[in-house]
Protein backbone atom coordinates (compact mmCIF):
# COMPACT_ATOMS: atom_id res chain seq x y z
CA UNK A 1 0.00 0.00 0.00
CA UNK A 2 1.15 3.18 -1.25
CA UNK A 3 1.05 6.16 1.34
CA UNK A 4 1.78 9.70 0.40
CA UNK A 5 1.43 12.73 2.96
CA UNK A 6 -0.54 15.41 1.68
CA UNK A 7 0.29 18.79 2.26
CA UNK A 8 -2.85 20.43 3.50
CA UNK A 9 -6.18 19.69 5.43
CA UNK A 10 -7.84 21.96 2.03
CA UNK A 11 -6.22 19.35 -0.49
CA UNK A 12 -6.62 16.53 1.88
CA UNK A 13 -10.77 17.24 1.59
CA UNK A 14 -10.63 18.17 -1.86
CA UNK A 15 -9.00 15.15 -2.69
CA UNK A 16 -11.46 13.05 -0.39
CA UNK A 17 -14.61 14.72 -1.13
CA UNK A 18 -14.26 13.15 -5.00
CA UNK A 19 -14.28 9.60 -3.55
CA UNK A 20 -17.56 7.58 -2.89
CA UNK A 21 -17.79 7.50 1.06
CA UNK A 22 -16.57 9.63 4.31
CA UNK A 23 -16.58 8.75 8.10
CA UNK A 24 -16.36 12.37 9.70
CA UNK A 25 -15.83 13.07 13.22
CA UNK A 26 -16.11 16.57 14.64
CA UNK A 27 -17.15 18.25 17.66
CA UNK A 28 -20.45 18.08 17.71
CA UNK A 29 -21.11 14.99 15.35
CA UNK A 30 -20.24 11.56 13.60
CA UNK A 31 -21.12 10.92 10.30
CA UNK A 32 -20.57 8.24 8.06
CA UNK A 33 -22.16 7.71 4.56
CA UNK A 34 -21.86 8.84 0.77
CA UNK A 35 -19.59 11.82 -0.13
CA UNK A 36 -19.68 14.57 -1.19
CA UNK A 37 -20.67 16.01 2.83
CA UNK A 38 -20.62 18.85 4.67
CA UNK A 39 -17.65 19.20 6.90
CA UNK A 40 -16.44 22.02 9.59
CA UNK A 41 -12.98 22.35 9.54
CA UNK A 42 -12.90 24.50 12.79
CA UNK A 43 -14.63 20.94 14.72
CA UNK A 44 -12.83 18.88 13.19
CA UNK A 45 -11.13 15.64 14.87
CA UNK A 46 -10.92 13.01 12.38
CA UNK A 47 -12.46 12.22 8.68
CA UNK A 48 -11.89 8.90 6.47
CA UNK A 49 -13.17 9.56 2.80
CA UNK A 50 -12.87 6.00 1.29
CA UNK A 51 -13.79 3.99 -1.85
CA UNK A 52 -12.35 0.42 -2.33
CA UNK A 53 -8.53 0.78 -2.53
CA UNK A 54 -8.23 4.09 -1.80
CA UNK A 55 -8.23 6.23 1.50
CA UNK A 56 -7.88 9.82 2.91
CA UNK A 57 -7.23 10.26 6.40
CA UNK A 58 -7.28 13.27 8.19
CA UNK A 59 -6.21 12.97 11.87
CA UNK A 60 -5.53 15.01 14.59
CA UNK A 61 -2.14 14.23 16.44
CA UNK A 62 -0.75 17.01 19.56
CA UNK A 63 -3.98 19.06 18.40
CA UNK A 64 -2.98 19.85 15.12
CA UNK A 65 -4.70 18.25 11.66
CA UNK A 66 -2.03 16.14 9.15
CA UNK A 67 -3.46 14.30 5.84
CA UNK A 68 -2.18 11.37 4.22
CA UNK A 69 -3.37 9.36 1.12
CA UNK A 70 -3.05 5.53 0.96
CA UNK A 71 -3.46 3.77 -2.74
CA UNK A 72 -3.50 0.07 -2.81
CA UNK A 73 -0.77 -1.22 -5.75
CA UNK A 74 -1.57 -4.48 -7.28
CA UNK A 75 0.87 -6.90 -5.63
CA UNK A 76 -0.95 -5.82 -1.95
CA UNK A 77 -2.62 -8.71 0.55
CA UNK A 78 -5.56 -7.69 2.16
CA UNK A 79 -8.49 -9.98 4.47
CA UNK A 80 -12.11 -7.96 3.59
CA UNK A 81 -14.55 -8.10 6.02
CA UNK A 82 -18.26 -6.70 6.46
CA UNK A 83 -19.32 -5.11 9.59
CA UNK A 84 -22.92 -4.38 10.66
CA UNK A 85 -23.45 -0.95 12.58
CA UNK A 86 -26.04 -0.54 14.99
CA UNK A 87 -28.63 2.11 14.70
CA UNK A 88 -28.34 1.15 10.51
CA UNK A 89 -31.13 4.69 10.15
CA UNK A 90 -28.20 7.09 11.74
CA UNK A 91 -25.22 5.01 10.17
CA UNK A 92 -26.23 3.08 7.75
CA UNK A 93 -26.35 -0.81 7.25
CA UNK A 94 -22.90 -1.89 6.99
CA UNK A 95 -19.05 -0.88 6.68
CA UNK A 96 -16.59 -2.90 4.29
CA UNK A 97 -12.79 -2.84 5.88
CA UNK A 98 -9.94 -4.12 4.42
CA UNK A 99 -6.61 -5.16 6.87
CA UNK A 100 -3.46 -5.63 4.10
CA UNK A 101 -0.85 -7.75 5.08
CA UNK A 102 2.71 -7.98 4.99
CA UNK A 103 4.80 -10.46 5.62
CA UNK A 104 7.57 -10.34 9.43
CA UNK A 105 10.87 -10.86 9.89
CA UNK A 106 9.77 -14.82 10.59
CA UNK A 107 7.80 -14.84 7.03
CA UNK A 108 4.32 -14.57 8.91
CA UNK A 109 1.53 -12.82 7.57
CA UNK A 110 0.68 -9.66 9.67
CA UNK A 111 -1.85 -6.44 9.18
CA UNK A 112 0.07 -3.65 8.47
CA UNK A 113 -2.89 -1.09 7.89
CA UNK A 114 -6.43 -1.35 8.01
CA UNK A 115 -8.84 1.02 5.50
CA UNK A 116 -12.45 0.87 5.15
CA UNK A 117 -13.35 0.24 1.73
CA UNK A 118 -16.87 0.27 1.37
CA UNK A 119 -20.28 1.57 3.16
CA UNK A 120 -24.05 0.69 2.84
CA UNK A 121 -26.47 2.58 3.75
CA UNK A 122 -30.17 1.48 5.54
CA UNK A 123 -31.65 1.84 2.10
CA UNK A 124 -29.03 -0.04 0.04
CA UNK A 125 -29.09 -2.87 2.76
CA UNK A 126 -32.91 -4.02 1.91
Amino acid sequence: MKQTVLSSISEALEKGQALQYAYVRELSCVAIGKAPCEIHPDELLEARFFEPGKEIRIFSRDSKLFAAELTEEPTDCYIEKTIPLCNPKIFGAEITVRDYLEPDCDGQMCVVKTCLAGWKGEADYE
